[in-house]
């Protein structure tokens, strides 16, 4: 192994920290970005298996006499199949979907009996299995009909025996599904009962008349994309034509309550899935800036050194680019390894309480995840090429020689006397060293900034889950969001602790001939301790607050663009518990990094310049 190939070695070993934390921040930008972008698609691939034999198209007639003429769909080539039926709506406070299928010849949207038996008399039904908007049924129960005419002869409370209870899939989620009834008022069915025309007298299947058709399409993969629904909207306006808008109604599954709940639910996770990892990554890009041109900083004199003895520049540019991007690399794989397999099995109960849904498979890729490793890649190998490069422009005796301080010169601060003259030295010191180093305050201003917005993200999307909860119709779809905001507030929560490490942590190192002097000079380790924490907390406290109207802001915008809550559902209560939690985990980090300044060589650090 080269000296110079050794030199590589000792600078990850001396840097493990900064590492570490680069390695972190970047596990978590990637696992909550694969994981978000996974959801959609898994989610869909799930929920489509209950739509693998549902009907493409319904073909409902308004006319009394009912439907009869088939030649049309017989002639369609693009038909694969379709099937006749009888379906109603009757009740008077209690509203019921009755069906009357051929239970012998049902190829389209099948129904499964998943308690009990198919019916053997013309007295038993199946019904569909209960849910939130439904009522709960089991075989063996009694349904009573008000009223039902059938054969000519109208029976009064007819009672049925429910034989089984079935789960079809057109009805899959907790969507209410609204009646077919006369009048204004807007009413909803309490349950879906089938009978089978099979078990029927002939004098009463006689007396219905077929009421829907059922059509299926070749050539049909996927029902959830655009290509699909423009295909279908298409074949439903060629239908209407042939029959008249006046005698039917076509109905794709753009109609159907649970695939349109679904799709619209669907796609505003989607846009979380874009949306949400954009703050991550700028985050995680900040701190890699700091902790990049810190490092490089930090090694000026060694740089310097390289030049003298000969070391090809873009040796010099691969040994930084190296610990950037093997940090960038490692952390990105094990977000992939995290967030693809997590989030979607953490969020997996939550569709589960709204939709019937699917086996869920372990893996989904997610290009979005891919595209922010891609772009976390290259922005810390741009950086860390374009500072290295910078620092090699001076002269190897320039480089080499530690870089002047900057000129003391009167802070804002100081012009105000009534304030500054009561501060004590301190304050002072620390408020002169921020304003001192703008560069380092700039950038970890914004990290904080950054970090108190992904905090009150979270939250404010768990406030608008909550709001929407007296809104029946949207209610358990809000609360199914509330565990992504769950998802979203932990992983900001822990991206702001690490972030909030890394800054500490890289300025303690940059402090060490500070804090050994101050040693010398006789001050203990809290004073010692306090002396670079003071001006983490000041920057953390400022930034944050700051951070709080740029939170609204962008709020209101997040929830404009997912078309879901507005600014006025978020409670007050999430701007103080984000600033709280930021200044709380400063205080944590603070607290854990005491050790770090108590063991400071005062020695070692301060032959540092030599």
């Amino acid at each position: 192994m080269s000296s110079f190939s050794k030199t590589i070695f000792r600078m990850f070993l001396s840097n493990k920290g900064r590492f570490i934390a680069n390695f972190l921040i970047v596990l978590l930008s990637v696992a909550i970005t694969s994981g978000l972008g996974s959801l959609p698609k898994a989610y869909e691939d799930s929920f489509s298996s209950n739509y693998e034999n549902v009907p493409d198209l319904i073909i409902k007639t308004k006319k009394e006499e009912g439907f009869s003429d088939f030649s049309y769909i017989e002639k369609d080539e693009e038909v694969d199949k379709y099937e006749s039926l009888v379906a109603m709506d009757l009740g008077d406070e209690t509203l019921y979907r009755i069906y009357i299928r051929d239970f012998q010849n049902m190829e389209i949207d099948p129904l499964e009996i998943i308690d009990g038996r198919e019916p053997e008399t013309w007295h038993e039904v199946v019904a569909e299995q209960g849910n939130f908007n439904r009522l709960t049924t089991r075989s063996g129960n009694a349904v009573v009909l008000p009223k039902i005419t059938m054969g000519g002869m109208v029976f009064e409370n007819f009672t049925l025996l429910v034989s089984g209870v079935s789960d079809s899939g057109l009805y899959n989620s907790v969507a209410k599904e609204r009646a077919m009834v006369d009048g204004d008022e807007e009413r909803y069915i309490s349950a879906i009962l089938y009978f089978d025309k099979n078990t029927l007298p002939s004098f009463v299947l006689d007396s219905f008349v077929t009421t829907d058709v059922y059509i299926t399409f070749k050539d049909v993969n996927d029902r959830f994309t655009g290509d699909y629904n423009k295909r279908m909207k298409e074949k439903a306006k060629e239908y209407e034509e042939y029959y008249g808008e006046d005698n039917v109604i076509v109905l794709t599954l753009e109609e159907n309550n649970s695939y349109a709940l679904f799709k619209g639910y669907n796609d505003k996770v989607h846009k979380i899935s874009i949306i949400f990892p954009v703050f991550f990554i700028v985050v995680c890009a900040l701190v890699n800036l700091i902790t990049i041109t810190r490092l490089i900083s930090d090694e000026r004199a060694l740089i310097g050194v390289y030049v003298s003895l000969g070391v090809e520049p873009r040796n010099i540019v691969t040994k930084y680019a190296l610990f950037s991007i093997s940090s960038v690399f490692l952390g990105a794989m094990f977000g992939f390894a995290l967030g693809i397999p997590f989030v979607p099995k953490v969020v997996y109960p939550a569709y589960q309480a709204v939709f019937e849904m699917g086996s869920l498979g372990w893996f989904s890729w997610s290009w979005v995840g891919l595209i922010s490793a891609l772009a976390i890649l290259a922005a810390t190998a741009a950086v860390t090429i374009f500072s290295a490069k910078s620092r090699l422009k001076e002269t190897p005796a320039s480089i080499m020689k530690p870089e002047a301080p900057k000129p003391g010169k009167k802070i804002f601060l100081e012009k105000i006397t009534a304030i500054w003259n009561k501060l004590p030295f301190r304050f002072k010191s620390s408020f002169r060293n921020i304003f001192r180093q703008k560069k380092n305050t700039i950038l970890t201003s914004l990290s904080v900034i950054g970090s108190t917005l992904l905090v009150a993200i979270g939250f404010s999307l768990l406030d608008v889950s909550e709001a929407l909860q007296h809104d029946e119709l949207f209610a358990n779809v809000a609360s199914s969001m509330s565990t992504i905001s769950a998802v979203v507030i932990i992983f900001a929560i822990a991206m702001c602790g690490v972030v909030v490490y890394s800054l500490a942590n890289m300025n303690i190192v940059e402090r060490k001939r500070e804090l050994a002097t101050l040693k010398v000079l006789g001050y203990f380790d809290p004073e010692c301790s306090m002396y670079t924490f003071r001006e983490i907390m000041i920057i953390s406290s400022f930034s944050s607050l700051i951070g709080l109207p740029i939170s609204a802001g962008v709020i209101a915008f997040v929830f404009s663009y997912l078309g879901f809550g507005t600014i006025g559902d978020v409670k007050a209560i999430t701007y103080i518990a984000s600033f709280l939690i930021v200044i709380g985990t400063t205080i944590v980090i603070n607290a854990l990094l005491f050790r770090k300044i108590k063991n400071v060589d005062m020695n070692d650090s301060l032959k540092i310049l030599e």
